[in-house]
């Protein structure tokens, strides 16, 4: 996937990472990715370093190479972040002087143009640099972009460096990119942003404020080009795109009760749209420009402090986004690996995109898998947790039960590829106009209820089988985080089923413009609010106390991670029957919440397959 900008971090935190070991067969068909990556780097000066690597101590002068200093070409992705931080670059690029003081050769080009002639000296690449800052990088596909590049170069070899923003990073020529960089030798380095964790991995999203604007107020978040088959061929008009993953182990989104792997973010003032953008790749209908304040920056880029402004202007705005993965995305990542280069996560946004951290000590253990996607392929077949995590998916993801809101990406005897597409169905009504749609609730919230219990007893079997590799570790961790999610799902519908046959039918709908609706009942946010509050009236007690446990085990086994901060943030949920009022488009004294379609901040959907819980 071309990695979105909206999610990079810029992490505060450095941990010694593992010596790098010499380059081996094994290494080079499966890196890992805590070799791969580098933490921790703020200034940009560092960050290219680390990318480059290899600086000389001063002491060894013009004899570190042949040509005395390292062969570097810059590669530049330019977008609106990258670009305001062009003169930051430049300087940087003057630092390096001192850092390699050999006489190099020095190049630079933007993604998918010619690189620029050969220079002494890193600094002497600013000016240049800066003169291509004019325009954004039109591009939907970058590897076949980042290879016309690459196949311009007069010096081939040394070094590559690749700085990367907000796209998606996509997986289209990713092997043929590889054996060109092997070839000759290069070694492939990116600076760039963190990839998304627990994404819609149907969605390709745009930056959250130039999404294509659709009817009824909503956003459209995904490009129609993406590519829907990770094990499928290759489709340059429909190129896959990953994330921290070569292929999604996990169906990030349900559609049955509330679980969200993308959080509420509040935007008051957004940044204006281009001429460019909006006859280029956003589709953006003009928006009309508006009086800046005196001291108002232009683009007020750093999402911090976009939700810390309290202009009076402007109407508040929620997006929603998906986590931090720890790593960067699987094809750079994976082209990183095999050359012995480094992905060093780093943010375009000075002051970071997220107020998550982690342990990264623990992060590394559930690294994306970095071989070859046909080796991965070939190797689910070969594990019983692989196989149960896609047996399980279809599962809960079918026309009888289309519990996850996307299809696997394999057939369910992890053999044959799928393309992914929405899953689609009869929708649980949780809220009932009619006697009819109780009944309809009453009908079909048995058989989701029944899957979800098969799918469970599927990835239970499938986790009792034994560990073998670091591969596995990564499985495991999908599979108890699929597991914990199926478990909480279970719960809550059971709850709700319970509920619902408390009603009293006799009198339910004899006032027309009041109708019964399954609410949460102790629905707060989830960073407050992490397990069942006690006090809170359950239909089977004894299930909400084992869930209990089971979520205090989980968290504590992935706390500092993605997986544990993704249970952190998903609460869960009891229901409770309130009667809810239409007459006046506004809440009864009745009601605790939706009124004519309207939610107050912060309430999931009372209904599966919207809001949160799909994110769409």
């Amino acid at each position: 996937m071309r990695t979105c900008v909206f999610v990079g971090l810029a992490l505060l935190t450095l941990l010694p990472l593992p010596a790098r070991a010499p380059a081996t067969a094994a290494d080079e068909a499966a890196p890992l990715p805590a070799r791969v990556v580098v933490r921790g780097r703020t200034k940009l000066v560092d960050a290219l370093e680390a990318g480059i690597g290899d600086a000389p101590k001063p002491e060894q002068g013009p004899s570190i190479s042949t040509f005395g200093g390292p062969r570097v070409l810059l590669v530049l992705d330019v977008t609106p972040y990258t670009a305001k931080r062009g003169r930051e670059l430049a300087a940087a690029l003057a630092e390096l002087d001192a850092r390699y003081p050999g006489r190099g050769r020095w190049s630079f080009a933007r993604l998918g143009e010619r690189p620029s002639k050969d220079f002494a000296r890193p600094s002497q690449l600013g000016p240049i640099l800066l003169a291509s800052l004019s325009k954004d990088t039109q591009v939907t596909a970058t590897l076949p972009e980042l290879a016309v590049t690459l196949k311009l170069r007069k010096t081939k070899g040394g070094r590559v460096v690749y700085l990367a923003d907000w796209h998606f990073e996509d997986d289209i020529f990713l092997e043929k990119t590889i054996k060109m960089l092997k070839k000759d030798g290069t070694r492939f380095s990116v600076v760039g942003s963190e990839a998304g964790f627990g994404r819609a991995w149907l969605d390709g999203f745009y930056p959250p404020d130039r999404g294509k604007n659709l009817k009824h107020g909503r956003r459209k978040m995904y490009a129609d080009a993406i590519g829907r088959s990770p094990f499928g061929p290759e489709n340059v008009e429909a190129p896959w795109h990953g994330g921290d993953t070569a292929w999604p182990h996990y169906p990030f989104h349900m559609g049955c009760t509330p679980w969200s792997t993308k959080f509420p973010v509040e935007l008051r003032v957004l940044p204006p749209r281009t001429t460019a953008e909006e006859k280029g790749r956003y589709a953006q209908p003009k928006r009309a420009k508006k009086k800046r304040k005196k001291g108002e920056a232009a683009d007020p880029e750093d999402l911090q402090g976009r939700m810390k402004e309290k202009h009076a202007e402007g109407t508040l705005d929620r997006y929603w986004f998906p986590l931090p993965s720890g790593f960067g995305s699987y094809p750079l990542m994976r082209l990183c690996g095999v050359t012995g280069g480094n992905y060093v996560l780093f943010s375009w946004n000075p002051s970071g995109r997220s107020d998550v951290t982690y342990n990264y000590a623990r992060c590394n253990r559930f690294g994306p898998d970095l071989r070859p996607r046909k080796a991965i392929h070939a190797d689910i077949r070969k594990r019983p947790l692989a196989r149960a995590i896609v047996k399980a998916w279809h599962q809960i993801a079918n026309e009888d039960a289309h519990i996850a809101a996307t299809s696997p990406p394999l057939e369910a005897d992890a053999r044959t590829p799928l393309e992914m597409v929405e899953v689609s169905g009869p929708i649980l009504p949780f809220s009932w106009d009619s006697r009819r749609e109780y009944e309809q609730f009453v009908a079909r919230a048995p058989v989701h209820h029944a899957a979800l219990a098969r799918a469970i007893r599927t990835l239970q079997a499938g986790l009792a089988e034994p560990r073998k590799d670091d591969v596995d570790h990564r499985y495991d961790a999908d599979a108890r985080l699929f597991l914990h999610t199926l478990q909480v799902q279970h719960f809550q519908l059971g709850e709700a089923i319970a509920e619902a046959q408390t009603l009293d039918l006799k009198t339910a709908w004899d006032r027309v413009p009041i109708h019964p609706a399954l609410y949460p009942e102790n629905y707060v946010d989830a960073r407050d609010k992490l397990d069942i509050p006690t006090g809170i009236r359950l239909h089977d007690p004894k299930a909400g106390e084992k869930l209990r446990a089971t979520r205090r085990i989980f968290r504590e086994r992935f706390g500092g991670t993605p997986f544990g901060e993704l249970v952190h943030r998903n609460p869960i949920l009891s229901y409770k029957i309130h009667f809810i009022g239409y007459a006046t488009g506004r809440p009864t004294k009745e009601s605790p919440g939706e009124s004519g379609g309207q939610r107050p901040p912060g309430t999931p959907p009372p209904s599966g397959g919207a809001g949160p819980a799909t994110g769409k």
